[in-house]
């Protein structure tokens, strides 16, 4: 069974996630406050769009400057997922293929 993603992925640091929100949103913070007036917020697509765009941008810098994306790194990453999606992925064959084909329902 796939671990959840959140177990993957390391959780951003609050500070950027509440500038990101203060920035993009005007929202003071992300600290749920139980009261309705201070924890829901009417929020532009336009700006819900520029944040996410930000915490995407903050992730792709995070995950450069960790060196995430070298190769051998990244073909260990993908060995596991097949393992856990119980892909057989032959020697030699485009393993991306292979995931992505058996997402698809496309390998049995």
């Amino acid at each position: 069974m796939p671990k959840p993603v959140a177990t993957l992925i390391p959780s951003a640091p609050v500070e950027l996630l509440e500038g990101i929100a203060r920035e993009h949103l005007g929202i003071e913070t992300l600290a749920t406050r139980n009261r309705d007036c201070l924890d829901f917020h009417d929020v532009g697509v336009g700006c819900l769009k520029s944040a996410l765009e930000a915490a995407f941008a903050a992730g792709a810098r995070a995950q450069r400057d960790a060196g995430a994306l070298d190769e051998p790194r990244a073909r260990a990453h993908l060995q596991k997922v097949a393992l856990e999606k119980g892909v057989v992925v032959q020697p030699g064959s485009d393993m991306v293929a292979a995931l992505v084909a058996a997402s698809r329902g496309e390998l049995r």
